[in-house]
């Protein structure tokens, strides 16, 4: 499934304010991008692109939150509005895939070096789509959430049903490899 970020290209017609961007799964509008102003509350006006501000700013944490997690975009998003976002066509649409969010998160280098804990919580968390947080919570995996390399989910998850009926505690939420853990995962191994 080929999942994009579009504003008003022609096949897809932006809000009337130019301001509204549309993930797109094969093609085919399926929502609006939401601002995610519980990360950072940098235009509560609206998206923007081609230029150095607020509005550009918003729109790449919402692409980085949507595409890799709440912690990359914390990690990530002033690099990438700076490297992305500000060089779109200001009075144009455009169309950014999921696969070069992906690709530019995965060009830049961790803070630091993972500890063998990390990079053993790392492998553990590999083995299955999610685990349960209560399985798996510590420094290791709150080192590896910050970095942007797994993620804690506040809401129930489909396909994790051991996941127990909300209000029973964090606990029980499911915790998952972001893409930028699954790279990371491969990397280390390979260079085992």
């Amino acid at each position: 499934m080929t999942t994009t970020y579009v504003a008003g290209t022609g096949y897809w017609e932006a809000a009337k304010d130019g301001k509204e961007v549309w993930v797109c799964k094969n093609g085919k509008n399926v929502t609006p991008l939401p601002p995610r102003l519980d990360i950072a509350n940098k235009s509560p006006t609206g998206f923007a692109w081609g230029y150095g501000g607020s509005g550009p700013m918003q729109l790449a944490i919402a692409i980085l939150a949507h595409a890799m997690g709440e912690a990359v975009a914390r990690r990530l998003y002033h690099q990438y509005c700076a490297a992305v976002i500000q060089s779109l066509p200001q009075k144009e649409g455009f169309v950014i895939t999921e696969e070069s969010v992906l690709a530019f998160v995965q060009e830049r280098p961790l803070p630091a070096e993972m500890t063998e804990d990390e990079r053993s919580t790392l492998e553990w968390l590999g083995e299955e789509e999610f685990s349960q947080y209560g399985e798996v919570h510590g420094r290791s995996l709150d080192a590896l959430v910050e970095r942007g390399l797994a993620e804690i989910h506040n809401n129930p998850v489909q396909g994790a049903a051991f996941i127990a009926p909300q209000g029973r505690g964090p606990m029980y939420r499911a915790v998952s490899l972001t893409e930028a853990g699954r790279a990371a995962l491969r990397r280390t191994t390979v260079g085992a």
